[in-house]
Parts: C-alpha cells; structure tokens; sequence
C-alpha cells in the first residue's frame, strides 16, 4: 500500500459526539490514525500504538477506543490479524469513486487485495462506482475494454517518459555547448 502524505480533516470532528466522549490521549491518537493510516483507511494496530507510546506518551486501550468512537455508527473495525480499518475514511477522503480517475483507480486496487472490496460495495452503495457493483470472484476481473484502457494508457506513459528523456539530453547538449 503507498503511504500518502495530505489528508482533509473535518474540523466538525472537534464537536463531534464521539469524539467528545474520548479522554485526550485518545483524541490524539484518534486523529493519529486518520493521518497515519494507508490510502484506504487501514492500519496495524499494534505498530502505531507503540510508536503512539513511545513517541508521545499516550496510553490507549484499542478496544475501548474502539467501544467510544463506534457510538452512535461504526467508524473502527477491527478486522483480525493485526489490521484496523478506519471505516468513514474514503467517504471523508475522496467521496464517490470514479474508475476513470487516475487516484481512485488506486484507491479500488487497494480496497480489492485487501479484500475490502465488496464490504465497502455493500456499506457504501453511494460511493461505489456507477454500474461497476461485482461482488464475490468478479470483483477482481477488468473487462476486456478495461484491460485494453489501461494497456493504452501504460503506452501513453512510457512514450511521455521517452520523451522526457528525449528533452532532457538535448536541454544536456545545449549545456555542454554554451559552456565550454
């Protein structure tokens, strides 16, 4: 999964409800894992509670977490073997998902070998892109319009970067010529 470095934040958090029901050590932690957690929401809970720990002294009991921010509706869940997942966090990051854009593409590659795929298809009917609900095995298979989409559009990048490189080794010569 790629790390990324901005998130938004709904400053509305700070009067929220669950939010307000968490001592400061979980607010920050809660805010912690809103910015440190994958494109998709996911995370290791164990790995940032003890970098939470041992970096800034908080002190936060995942299930109680857990118990606080969920009322009201589920916002974490605890998905097994380690990983938690952020549940609001693509309504909160990047609204409806569009297979055309470039970031979304993305987006439901990541949710699909996580294996999030069809929970978020299921819980988020609005989010999900429009005629594209495949649940179970056909979640993973591209058409074969798809397949031949992103061939072109792999094509198209590797000639941008030969021509990059074109510009750059004239712009490299122009150099060498001027200055002797």
């Amino acid at each position: 999964m790629i790390k990324q470095r901005k998130r938004f934040m709904d400053s509305a958090l700070l009067d929220a409800g669950h939010f307000l029901k968490l001592n400061p050590d979980e607010r920050l932690f809660w805010m912690f894992l809103q910015l440190k957690c994958d494109t998709i929401g996911q995370f290791e809970m164990e790995g940032e509670l003890l970098y939470a720990e041992r970096m800034h002294g908080l002190n936060v009991n995942p299930e109680e977490l857990q118990k606080k921010v969920n009322s009201g509706e589920e916002r974490l869940r605890n998905l097994g073997n380690g990983r938690w997942f952020l549940t609001q966090f693509i309504r909160e990051q990047y609204g409806k998902l569009n297979p055309n854009s470039p970031p979304h593409k993305r987006y439901i590659k990541d949710l699909k070998e996580s294996g999030l795929w069809n929970t978020f298809i299921r819980e988020n009917p609005d989010l999900s892109p429009a005629n594209r609900v495949r649940l179970d095995y056909q979640s993973t298979i591209d058409t074969p319009e798809e397949e031949e989409e992103e061939k072109e559009e792999e094509k198209e990048a590797e000639k941008e970067k030969a021509q990059e490189k074109k510009m750059s080794n004239s712009d490299l010569k122009a150099f060498q010529n001027f200055a002797p």
